[in-house]
């Protein structure tokens, strides 16, 4: 008998204050920290530059602060909107960094209900059930591609992501170790630098937007049955140019 599958995820308002999971449910949500706190329904997220090996293109690291949290239908997910500064991603162009990746990172928080125990596999899937993380982009003079890339530490469980080094060589960079992959299925979205013969100062422009989303799962066990679930949510992240 397969693993039954809940599908939920917590509410939370536009601007509102963060909402933990529902006490007494089995649930999982993405959080820019682990334990309880700022930000709940929100991951962090950056642009690396290789150039100098730091998040140069996105001027550090957005940690959900600034972030306008929502939720949505069809499917079930909690929808998390940022506006980045195009004059901050133009500042730090330079022809080292063809691709800039988006670095996201973040930790995986879990509920469990009365009678069931977390079975300690919380895991972030990134592309892995819809083919793609994706959802919708619109970049002008230049593209937005996706490839395979390998999970912090090439290992699950991965609850908690949190950390986003800097450096050459130095995981972890959130869920990534900035190491592609083939055929692991787990998406990692990179920008391609401006069209030959644009310059620099036409890559992003205002109203350029990606959508990425972001998938998640747990397993949780009933010990008095024998059951157990497989607990998923849903996460999309909206980054805005201005």
């Amino acid at each position: 008998m397969g693993v039954p599958v809940i599908i939920g995820v917590c509410q939370q308002a536009s601007g509102g204050s963060p909402t933990p999971p529902p006490p007494g449910q089995n649930g999982i949500t993405v959080a820019t920290t682990t334990g309880t706190g700022n930000f709940d329904n929100a991951v962090k997220f950056g642009f690396f530059d290789f150039g100098t090996n730091t998040y140069a293109y996105s001027n550090g690291i957005y940690d959900g602060s600034t972030s306008v949290l929502t939720t949505g239908t069809n499917p079930t997910r909690t929808i998390q909107t940022q506006d980045v500064l195009v004059s901050d991603y133009q500042a730090a162009y330079n022809t080292v960094s063809a691709s800039v990746p988006i670095i996201i990172g973040g930790a995986l928080r879990t509920t469990t209900a009365s009678g069931f125990v977390d079975a300690g596999r919380a895991e972030w899937e990134v592309g892995r059930s819809g083919g793609t993380a994706i959802v919708s982009s619109s970049i002008t003079n230049a593209s937005i591609i996706e490839r395979d890339a390998q999970d912090t530490y090439a290992a699950g469980p991965s609850p908690d992501r949190t950390i986003m080094n800097t450096g050459q060589s130095n995981p972890p960079y959130g869920i990534y170790d900035l190491v592609l992959r083939n055929g692991t299925s787990f998406k990692q979205v990179f920008f391609r630098n401006g069209k030959s013969g644009v310059a620099a100062t036409s890559c992003p422009v205002v109203g350029d937007s990606v959508t990425i989303r972001i998938e998640f799962r747990n397993i949780v066990r009933n010990p008095s049955t024998g059951g157990g679930a497989q607990v998923q949510g849903i996460h999309d992240l909206v980054i805005n140019f201005v």
